[in-house]
């Protein structure tokens, strides 16, 4: 399997989604808003999930982003 480098952001990214799971993505990338700009925050979270180290879900105005169980894809 690929190793998949983060850099701290998208570390720190990860472990926001992991305390807050289910939250939407502004209020996840929010406290990092004097970091970078929030279209580069939002893209930062669309890369984590297409290598699947999160989980994005659409509702009708939101997108709710999830952790992905370590162990539960080492299984699968």
């Amino acid at each position: 399997m690929e190793r998949i480098l983060l850099d701290t952001i998208d570390k720190r990214l990860k472990d926001a989604v992991k305390e807050t799971p289910g939250a939407n993505v502004r209020s996840v990338i929010k406290p990092f808003f004097l970091e970078r700009s929030e279209p580069v925050l939002r893209r930062r979270m669309e890369m984590l999930a297409m290598r699947g180290l999160i989980k994005c879900v659409k509702t009708k105005r939101d997108v709710l982003v999830y952790p992905i169980d370590e162990e539960t894809e080492k299984k699968g």
